[in-house]
C-alpha cells in the first residue's frame, strides 16, 4: 500500500487523475445502464432546463445588463464634451444594438420553438416595441447632445422615452420570473426523478465508494496540501492581503508546485500596484493633481487600464478645476456687472415713480378742468338756447311790425288815391266857381251876391286843393319814411335771423365741446388709472432691482469662496 502511495504521489496531477479515472471508470461500467435509463428518465426536463429556460433566463439577465449599459452610454455621451469620447460612446451604442438585436432574435427562436415558452411571446412583443420605441428616439437624444443641447436631450431620455424603457425592463422581469418558475419547476421534476433513480443506484455506489475512496484518498492526500495552501492564499488575497506569501511552502516539480509559484509572483506584483495606487491616490487626496505618466509604474496585462484610467482621472480632474476656476472668476466679474446695473435700474424706477406722481397729479387737475369746462360750457349752452329762443320771439314781432308797415302803405297810397279825388273836386269846384263868377257879372247887380258865393267858394276850392297838395307831399314823405322803415325792418329782421343762426351753430359748438370735454375727461381718468398701474410696475421693478443687487452680492461672494477652494488643488 505504502508503495502504491509512493508511486501515485510522485505521479503529475494529470498521471493521478487518470489513475483515479480509470479505477472509477471500470467500477462504474455496470452503472452505465442505470444512467442511461436515468437519463431517459429526466431527459425532458434536462433538454427544458438546459435548451429553453436556462437559456432563455440568461438571454433575458443579458438583454437587461446590455441595455443598462445602452443607458449609461447614453449619459455618458450627455455629460462628455470631448468628441472622442462621444465617438466613442456612439460606437459602443452601436455594438450594444447588435448585440441586442442578436440576443433577441435567439431568445425569439427559443420561444418561437417551446410551447410552454410561448405564453410568455405576448409581454415579450410589448417588451419589444417598448425598445423599438426607445431606440428610435435614441439618434434624436444623441443628436441633440452633439449640438450641445444636453438639457433637451436628458429631458428627452427622463420624459416619455424613459416611460418606454421603464415598460420594457418591467415586462423583462415579468418574463423572468416566469421563465425562472418554469426553470424551478423542471428542477424540482428532476430532482424528484433523480432521488427515485438514487435509491437505486445507492447500493451500487456504496460498492464503489468503498473501492474508490481508498485510491481517491491517496490521490487526494497528495493534491490537498498545495491546494490548501492556494486556497488560504486565495482567501487571503480575495480579503486584500497581499503580505501572507510566506504561506506557500509546497515545492514540486508537478502542477501545482508551479502554480504557487506563480501564485507568488503575482501576489507580489499586485502589491507593488496597491502601493502605487495608494501613493496616487493619497496625492490626489492631498490636493496634489501634477504627476502624470512618467511618474507611475508601467501596470502589466489588463492592469494597464487601471494606469490609463488613473491618467484619465488626473487629466479630468485638472480640466474641469481649471474650468471651474475661470468660471468663478468671470461670475464675479458678471455679478459685479449685474449688481452695478441693478442700482441704476434701481434709481431710476425711483426717478421714474417720482414723475410718474408729478403726472399723475397733473392728470388730475386737467380732469378737474375738463369737467369744469363741460359744466361752464353745457351751462352757456343753455343761456344761449335761451336767447335763440327769446330772439326767435322777437323775429316774430319784426315780422308783425313788417306786416303792419306794409298795411299802412297800402293805407297811404289809398288815401294819395283819395286826395288825387280831392284835387279833382276842388278843380273842378274852382271851375264851377269861375264859371258862377262870369255868370254873376253877367247878371250885374242880381248876380253880385252869387259872385260873392262862387268868390268864396273857388277860394275854398283853391285852400282846398292846397290842403290837397299839403297833404299829398306828407303822404310822399310818410310813404318814404315807411319805405325806409320797412327796409330797416327788413334788414333787423335778417339779422336777427342771422344772430338765430349763429345762437343755433353756437349752441350745436358747445354741445359738441361739452361732449368732447366729457370724452376728455373719461380719457385723462383711464390715462390716470394707466399710470397708476405703471406706478406700481415700477415700483415692482425698483423692488426686483434691489433684490437682484443683493443675489448679485451672494453670487460674488459664493464666486469667491469657490475660487479659494479650487486654488487648494495643484494643477498641471
Amino acid at each position: 500500500m505504502e508503495k502504491i502511495k509512493k508511486r501515485i504521489a510522485n505521479l503529475k496531477v494529470a498521471g493521478k487523475l487518470k489513475v483515479y479515472r480509470m479505477t472509477v471508470l471500470v467500477m462504474t461500467l455496470f452503472l452505465v445502464l442505470v444512467a442511461l435509463i436515468s437519463t431517459l428518465v429526466i431527459r425532458s426536463n434536462i433538454e427544458k432546463i438546459t435548451e429553453v429556460w436556462s437559456p432563455s433566463l440568461e438571454y433575458l439577465q443579458d438583454l437587461e445588463t446590455m441595455t443598462a449599459k445602452y443607458r449609461i452610454k447614453q449619459y455618458q455621451h450627455l455629460v462628455e464634451s470631448d468628441d472622442a469620447v462621444m465617438n466613442s460612446c456612439e460606437e459602443e451604442i452601436q455594438k450594444l444594438e447588435s448585440q441586442i438585436q442578436d440576443t433577441s432574435v435567439n431568445l425569439d427562436a427559443i420561444m418561437s420553438a417551446d410551447s410552454d415558452a410561448q405564453k410568455g411571446q405576448d409581454d415579450y412583443k410589448v417588451a419589444s416595441a417598448a425598445w423599438e420605441t426607445y431606440r428610435d428616439a435614441s439618434d434624436e437624444i444623441l443628436k441633440l447632445s452633439r449640438e450641445g443641447k444636453q438639457q433637451e436631450a436628458s429631458k428627452l431620455m427622463t420624459g416619455e422615452v424613459y416611460e418606454d424603457y421603464k415598460s420594457f425592463a418591467e415586462k423583462l422581469t415579468k418574463l423572468s420570473d416566469a421563465f425562472q418558475a418554469e426553470l424551478d419547476r423542471a428542477k424540482t421534476m428532476a430532482n424528484v426523478c433523480t432521488i427515485i433513480i438514487f435509491v437505486v443506484i445507492v447500493a451500487a455506489g456504496l460498492a464503489i465508494a468503498v473501492v474508490t475512496t481508498l485510491i481517491g484518498k491517496i490521490i487526494t492526500n497528495s493534491i490537498t496540501e498545495p491546494v490548501e495552501q492556494i486556497e488560504a492564499a486565495v482567501a487571503s488575497l480575495r480579503k486584500g492581503e497581499l503580505s501572507n506569501v510566506e504561506m506557500l511552502t509546497y515545492e514540486s516539480e508537478d502542477e501545482l508546485g508551479d502554480t504557487i509559484r506563480n501564485l507568488k509572483e503575482a501576489m507580489g506584483i499586485l502589491a507593488d500596484y496597491v502601493s502605487e495606487i495608494s501613493v496616487e491616490v493619497k496625492a490626489i487626496a492631498q490636493g496634489d493633481l501634477t504627476r502624470n505618466g512618467d511618474d507611475i509604474t508601467d501596470f502589466l496585462g489588463d492592469f494597464s487600464e487601471l494606469k490609463a484610467s488613473l491618467l484619465y482621472i488626473l487629466k479630468r480632474f485638472n480640466s474641469t478645476l481649471t474650468e471651474i476656476s475661470n468660471l468663478a472668476e468671470q461670475v464675479s466679474s458678471n455679478s459685479s456687472e449685474v449688481e452695478n446695473a441693478s442700482k441704476s435700474l434701481a434709481d431710476g424706477a425711483t426717478e421714474q415713480a417720482g414723475v410718474i406722481e408729478e403726472l399723475n397729479a397733473t392728470i388730475d387737475t386737467v380732469v378737474d378742468l375738463a369737467a369744469n369746462t363741460a359744466k361752464e360750457t353745457q351751462s352757456a349752452s343753455a343761456r344761449v338756447k335761451a336767447s335763440a329762443n327769446k330772439a326767435n320771439e322777437e323775429k316774430e314781432k319784426m315780422n308783425d311790425l313788417l306786416k303792419e308797415m306794409e298795411h299802412i302803405t297800402e293805407i297811404s297810397k289809398e288815401i294819395g288815391n283819395i286826395i288825387t279825388d280831392i284835387e279833382d273836386i276842388a278843380s273842378q269846384t274852382n271851375l264851377l266857381s269861375l264859371n258862377a263868377s262870369i255868370e254873376a257879372a253877367r247878371a250885374g247887380e242880381a248876380g253880385r251876391g252869387f259872385a260873392v258865393v262862387a268868390d268864396q267858394i273857388g277860394k275854398l276850392a283853391a285852400d282846398s286843393a292846397k290842403s290837397a297838395v299839403n297833404t299829398r307831399d306828407l303822404i310822399d314823405k310818410t310813404l318814404v319814411e315807411i319805405e325806409k322803415g320797412n327796409m330797416i325792418t327788413r334788414t333787423t329782421a335778417e339779422s336777427f335771423n342771422q344772430i338765430i343762426a349763429d345762437m343755433e351753430s353756437f349752441a350745436e359748438l358747445a354741445e359738441n365741446t361739452m361732449e368732447k370735454a366729457n370724452s376728455q375727461a373719461e380719457s385723462l381718468e383711464q390715462i390716470g388709472q394707466g399710470i397708476e398701474q405703471l406706478s406700481g410696475v415700477v415700483q415692482g421693478n425698483a423692488a426686483s432691482s434691489e433684490e437682484n443687487t443683493a443675489i448679485s452680492i451672494n453670487l460674488a461672494e459664493g464666486a469667491s469662496k469657490m475660487h479659494d477652494r479650487v486654488n487648494i488643488f495643484k494643477l498641471f
